[in-house]
């Protein structure tokens, strides 16, 4: 997106051209990279470090993580949140919710066992992972990515869905 869709395509095509391979989810590319039968694989941080748990941490990964430079488009840091309408008669509830996905138990939790970036200060990261201060995303705004639709048809297009 911050290149426009003509760079996007042409940057699609050549993944194509390099003889990409489609997998069924993150953790099925970090397991083929591991295994030595993929050379590299585009997934999300978080997934990499479930499977090294699951192996008895990061001494026992052959695969490696790599993050791109600060404002590459990879270094795009997806967004969860929450939010409350003024006309839900539970907002109660919900706040009660909010409050505790906002807690240091909750954020801790989400750090240490689901390696996520927590949202609290106070909090660090996963460990092993560069401080989230250090990735500076691309100057792209979410409104400009809410082109699900368009998304999908260039990916059509490429032959990559």
């Amino acid at each position: 997106m911050t290149e426009g869709n003509a760079k996007t395509e042409a940057w699609l095509k050549g993944i194509v051209a390099n003889g990409v391979q489609k997998f069924e989810n993150n953790v099925t590319i970090v397991n083929a990279i591991n295994d030595g039968k993929l050379g590299i694989g585009l997934v999300n941080h978080y997934y990499w470090f479930e499977i090294a748990k699951e192996k008895g941490g990061a001494q026992n990964m052959k695969a490696t993580q790599a993050f791109t430079s600060p404002g590459d488009p990879g270094s795009l840091v997806n967004v969860s949140a929450a939010g409350l309408t003024a006309t839900n008669a539970n907002n109660a509830n919900a706040e009660k919710l909010i409050a505790f996905l906002l807690s240091v138990d909750s954020q801790t939790y989400f750090a240490t066992e689901t390696f996520e970036y927590p949202l609290l200060p106070g909090i660090p990261g996963p460990d092993g992972a560069p401080p989230l201060s250090s990735l500076q995303s691309p100057p792209v705004k979410l409104n400009d990515l809410s082109d699900l639709p368009g998304t999908q048809a260039m990916l059509r297009s490429v032959g990559l869905i």
